[in-house]
This record gives structure tokens, C-alpha cells and sequence, in this order.
């Protein structure tokens, strides 16, 4: 039996939460690609010695864990992006904002949190002491 569209909103689908990782995660919150490459090396160290072969296990399985703590990244990823960013820092330049006659423009932070003000006739800000 076939539903017929009589609106738009039955064309209308929701996506599934986090559609990009949208995938079986399994021991860690590893998928089952992240412990087949983790696996095969493990294993052809392990045939040429035993602690070796858990060595690079332990090391594959803390490449592959994304860590909440870096963002949701991976520590070899995070590492790179923190590398790059120390030589290739360049200061963030903004265009001035200049109000239109008496108005004013505030910053504030995340929170609603007034961080500064500019133009307006007072230039006195709400957390100055009288």
C-alpha cells in the first residue's frame, strides 16, 4: 500500500543524529574498519614477538580512540592540528564596527556576558564601578 504526498511537509524527512559517523560502534566506540587496522599490524608483530605484538596494539587502539577531552578527535589528528597551529599562528583581524550615529554595539561572550560596548553617547559599561 502506497501513501500518497497531499503536502510539502510529507516530502520532509529528518536526518538521523550525527549522519557523518553514522555507523556501528562497537568496544571503545571503535567501528569495525578502526579494529581491523588496528588488528592486522598487531598481529603481524605478534608473530614476530609476543609483547611486541601488545605493544603495538596498545599504541594502535590510543591512535584510533577519538578522546571527548581534544574535541572529539583523534590523539594522532589532535597532535597534528596542534603542531600546525604552533608554526602557523596568525592573529585574527576583524573589520572595525562603527555604529550608525548614537547607537551602540555590544561584544558579549557565549553566556549573554557583556563583554564590551562601543559608541553611544555613555561610554560608562554596566560593570564599571560608580
Amino acid at each position: 500500500m502506497t501513501e500518497s504526498v497531499n503536502d510539502v511537509e510529507d516530502l520532509q524527512y529528518d536526518w538521523p543524529p550525527n549522519v557523518l559517523r553514522y555507523e556501528t560502534r562497537y568496544l571503545f566506540g571503535l567501528s569495525v574498519n578502526d579494529m581491523l587496522m588496528i588488528a592486522l599490524p598487531s598481529v603481524l608483530l605478534m608473530m614476530i614477538y609476543p609483547l611486541l605484538g601488545l605493544a603495538g596494539g596498545a599504541i594502535g587502539l590510543l591512535l584510533m580512540i577519538r578522546f571527548e577531552g581534544l574535541g572529539d578527535r583523534r590523539l594522532l589528528a589532535y597532535l597534528i592540528a596542534r603542531i600546525k597551529h604552533r608554526f602557523n599562528h596568525r592573529p585574527v583581524v576583524l573589520p572595525l564596527i562603527r555604529p550608525i550615529r548614537d547607537a551602540e554595539v555590544y561584544f558579549t561572550d557565549l553566556d549573554g556576558i557583556e563583554l564590551a560596548r562601543y559608541g553611544g553617547g555613555d561610554e560608562h559599561h554596566p560593570t564599571d564601578p560608580v
